[in-house]
């Protein structure tokens, strides 16, 4: 068979040929290191001994969300239970996933898990009237995806109008992953943002599933938190701002 160009033929052996005696790419000089593809995964940095402390507490965790989802998996309160999970969720995704790991983050992640399980199986979400860490379960694959959420100033839960719901969208970071975002994206510090804490709004960060520029499944999320916040709280749809990156 001859493949043709013009008035050109070149036989289509005589391609593969001239590929295949291509010259070699140049060895790595002695003394560099190979270039890293930054998108790969790094170790944890953590310890053999930090590893087993950090799964031993999963384990725990795991059970006291088991436990939750088996007396109160349904209703208005299953979303109290992935406020719970998000913070399994942040710990074990790290470190399966061999990402570079927070040793104080994780551990504090662990224990606000662990407090919010105890309250939650007396009955209690203290969390809802403050400024913090919440989720939901994902409609894609059922998993925990945080967002940050302000109450508005001088809350009260008892008020019945409806308040403004401003979301801000992160900018890209390839180290956002769900421990890092739900720990370093801020309820006070609003500076450089077109939006700012008031007694007639709420405000939501949600985590978009990683630095993917709220796109496909971080779409999803973003739509999904905004849901989750208006089944939570009052919200008036007709005032839903967004904003950010």
């Amino acid at each position: 068979m001859r493949v043709f160009h013009r008035s050109t033929s070149v036989p289509l052996f005589g391609v593969l040929v001239l590929l295949s005696q291509a010259p070699p790419s140049p060895p790595p000089q002695a003394g560099r290191a190979p270039a890293v593809d930054p998108y790969l995964p790094r170790p944890t940095g953590l310890s053999e001994a930090d590893l087993a402390a950090l799964r031993s507490g999963l384990a725990k965790l795991g059970d006291q969300i088991a436990a939750l989802k088996k007396t109160r998996g349904a209703g208005p309160e299953y979303d109290r239970i992935a406020d719970v999970e998000v913070f399994w969720s942040a710990v074990h995704n790290q470190i399966e996933h061999n990402e570079r790991t927070d040793l104080a983050r994780a551990n504090r992640a662990l224990q606000m898990g662990f407090d919010r399980a105890d309250q939650l199986a007396q009955g209690q979400t203290p969390w809802m009237t403050q400024n913090g860490i919440h989720g939901f379960y994902s409609r894609i694959d059922g998993s925990a995806q945080p967002y940050i959420l302000n109450v508005p100033e001088d809350f009260d839960p008892a008020d019945r109008p409806r308040r403004r719901l401003d979301v801000f969208l992160h900018g890209r970071d390839e180290g956002t992953y769900d421990l890092n975002f739900m720990f370093t994206k801020s309820t006070t510090n609003f500076n450089g943002m077109p939006l700012h804490p008031a007694v007639d709004r709420f405000i939501l960060q949600p985590f978009g599933r990683y630095s993917n520029a709220s796109r496909f499944a971080g779409e999803t999320d973003v739509l999904e938190a905004i849901d989750a916040v208006k089944q939570a709280y009052r919200i008036d749809d007709n005032r839903v701002v967004m904003t950010g990156f």
